[in-house]
C-alpha cells in the first residue's frame, strides 16, 4: 500500500484484502497491526477518500481494526485517537449520510472505541455523537440502532458529554430504537445504560413522556 499509493485500484484491493484478514483471523489481525495496517488505511483514505468504493473498504477495516483493539489492547485502542482515525470516520459519515453500510460500519467502530474515555473525548471532539444520532434517525437498520446505542452509552459515561447528548437528541432516539426493536435485549440494555447515564432512567419522567 505504502509503495503503490498513487495507484487507487491497488489501494482498494489492499484495503479490502486487509478487511477479510482482519475480520477473519485474529493472528493475522495482530500483523496487521505491527506492519503499520492503520497508518496505510489512513494514507489511503487520505489520498483516494472521494472513491466510494475504497472508503467503504477502508471504513470496514478500521471497524474490525476497532472492534479488535477493543478486546485486546488498550494501547492500540488509543492509537485511533492519536492517529486521526476517529476524525476520519465521523468526516465519512457526514459525507456519506445516505450510505447505510458506511453508516453502520461507522457506528460499529465508534461503539468498539468509545468505552475509552481518552477516545470518548475525541468522538465527542469529532461530533461523533451528533453523527450517531443523525445516523439512528436517517437508518433504521438494526446494526446501526444497535451500535449506535452501544456507542452513546459508552459516551455518556463521561460528564462532559451527557448535556451534548442531550441536547442532540439523544433521549428520544434511544427510547425509537428500542420501540423499532423490542426483542432485541442487548439494544434494550446499552439503551437504557445510556439513558440512566444521561439521568433519563426507564421510570422517569422525560422517559415516560416520550410514550405518550
Amino acid at each position: 500500500m505504502r509503495t503503490f499509493g498513487q495507484v487507487v485500484q491497488i489501494q482498494i484491493i489492499a484495503c479490502r484484502s486487509l478487511n477479510k484478514l482482519i475480520a477473519a483471523d485474529g493472528e493475522k489481525r495482530d500483523q496487521a497491526w505491527k506492519a503499520g495496517g492503520l497508518a496505510a488505511v489512513l494514507a489511503a483514505m487520505e489520498m483516494h477518500g472521494t472513491v466510494e468504493e475504497l472508503y467503504t473498504e477502508a471504513v470496514a477495516a478500521l471497524c474490525h481494526m476497532a472492534r479488535y483493539s477493543s478486546e485486546h489492547n488498550k494501547a492500540q485502542k488509543e492509537k485511533f485517537g492519536d492517529s486521526g482515525g476517529i476524525d476520519k470516520i465521523t468526516a465519512g459519515m457526514r459525507a456519506r449520510k445516505a450510505d447505510v453500510e458506511v453508516q453502520k460500519l461507522a457506528c460499529m467502530a465508534l461503539h468498539h472505541l468509545a468505552g475509552l474515555s481518552f477516545n470518548g473525548e475525541k468522538i465527542a471532539a469529532a461530533a461523533g455523537i451528533e453523527s450517531i444520532l443523525e445516523a439512528m434517525q436517517r437508518h433504521a437498520h438494526q446494526d446501526i440502532q444497535l451500535h449506535g446505542c452501544g456507542a452513546l452509552q459508552a459516551l455518556t459515561i463521561l460528564a462532559d458529554n451527557r448535556s451534548r447528548a442531550v441536547a442532540a437528541g439523544a433521549t428520544e432516539q434511544l427510547v425509537a430504537a428500542m420501540a423499532k426493536y423490542p426483542n432485541d435485549v442487548r439494544l434494550a440494555e446499552m439503551a437504557s445504560g445510556a439513558l440512566v447515564n444521561v439521568g433519563c432512567g426507564a421510570f422517569s419522567p422525560c422517559t415516560q413522556a416520550l410514550y405518550r
